[in-house]
């Protein structure tokens, strides 16, 4: 974990066990998404994905969002409770909609 994504888990106060580093390669071909994925301290798993980049994120971006994290459900055989994702571009309002609506927290970071 590099120290960028240590500065938004501390000012988040984002504390998870069995921090594990997601390879996204292994299902996406995105190059500026980075994944996490743990048990906070009440027992619910918890995926974070941080998207560094300079392109706004889309509508089409939210989705693949979506079928990413239930690809990941499958292979880890879990329901992850908290999506969280985190990113530092413009966005479209219909792709926070879409997350919104599908219950991930979505913050922004400088």
């Amino acid at each position: 974990m590099d120290a960028k994504t240590l500065k938004i888990f501390e000012s988040n106060k984002i504390l998870l066990k069995n921090l594990k580093t997601l390879e996204i390669a292994e299902f996406s071909k995105s190059r500026v998404l980075s994944g996490y994925f743990g048990i906070d301290l009440k027992g619910f798993y918890n995926i974070i994905f941080i998207r560094d980049a300079k392109s706004r994120f889309l509508l089409k971006d939210a989705i693949s969002l979506n079928e990413l994290c239930k690809k990941y459900e499958e292979k880890f055989n879990t329901n992850i409770k908290k999506r969280m994702f985190f990113y530092n571009s413009q966005i479209c309002l219909k792709a926070i909609n879409e997350l919104k609506n599908t219950s991930w927290k979505c913050h922004d970071f400088m």
